[in-house]
């Protein structure tokens, strides 16, 4: 099995459907998909568990709502269920591009633990392609200052969320401990982060191009569940569309070399 993707999901959200379909779409077909239900409402592991009728590389796990974001459960899928030589994540709202296990792939075959570039979704495009872009966070942890930023346990430093990380299952087992519950105070996913910098430092590296997009749930949290369906769905086509997906990619490595040519990067 090429792959393992924990996808942690946790209250009413139908609008789950689109990043779980850019799992289904991409371009590497063999992996295994983990739907994580932490607590989740009985409609909601009715409607993955239908999903999983259509698709057997699907399976759903029913957990009891965890203090946090269901880290427990993830340690012990990838430690007692796991086949996959890389273990993948993304998020209940967020999409992937279609090559986006195959792009990290190609990195962890020399790299424990790696990242493309965070990109977030303008709350405010209204349907524009040209307005998608809000936000690209440049990072690069192979470089030390970069590492240290995220290392400094006074500071939550972060430039790149869940959706956007890989790691192979050997690097996992090689942790004191992998996920558990997080302190109060830090975001999960950089505590994770950390474990794995502290382990690994400059084995770990960025691939400097995005290959997922991140809806941010605070700046949305006014909107229904229909509205973010409605979001999702229509750059989850555009993203399924080659021609879309080109114009996107160059908006992208518009704003990258940029910031580049302005010395902004990390």
């Amino acid at each position: 099995m090429r792959a393992t993707v924990i996808f942690p999901t946790f209250g009413d959200a139908p609008f789950a459907r689109w990043p779980l379909e850019s799992i289904l779409k991409q371009s590497v077909k063999e992996i295994e998909i983990f739907i994580i239900c932490d607590g989740s409402p009985p409609n909601m592991v009715t409607f993955f568990n239908d999903f999983a009728k259509d698709d057997r590389r699907i399976s759903v796990f029913e957990f009891p709502k965890s203090p946090r974001t269901g880290e427990v459960y993830r340690d012990q899928l990838i430690r007692t269920k796991a086949k996959g030589k890389n273990i993948f994540y993304c998020c209940h709202d967020d999409l992937w591009f279609p090559d986006h296990i195959a792009e990290l792939e190609i990195q962890l075959r020399e790299h424990p633990f790696v990242n493309s570039i965070h990109v977030a979704v303008n709350e405010s495009a209204n349907g524009s392609m040209a307005d998608l872009i809000h936000d690209v966070i440049p990072s690069n942890i192979h470089d030390a200052s970069c590492r240290e930023k995220l290392l400094q346990d006074k500071l939550l430093t972060n430039f790149f969320g869940l959706t956007s990380t890989a790691h192979t299952r050997k690097a996992y087992f090689w942790l004191k401990d992998g996920w558990t519950n997080t302190p109060q105070g830090i975001w999960t996913d950089l505590y994770m982060w950390r474990k794995f910098l502290f382990k690994y430092g400059q084995s770990c590296k960025t691939l400097q191009k995005a290959t997922s997009l991140h809806f941010h749930t605070g700046v949305r949290a006014t909107w229904t569940k229909q509205q973010r369906s409605e979001e999702l769905k229509l750059v989850y086509r555009w993203i399924q569309d080659p021609v879309s997906m080109e114009k996107i990619e160059n908006s992208i490595n518009s704003i990258i070399n940029h910031m580049i040519l302005n010395s902004s990067y990390h």
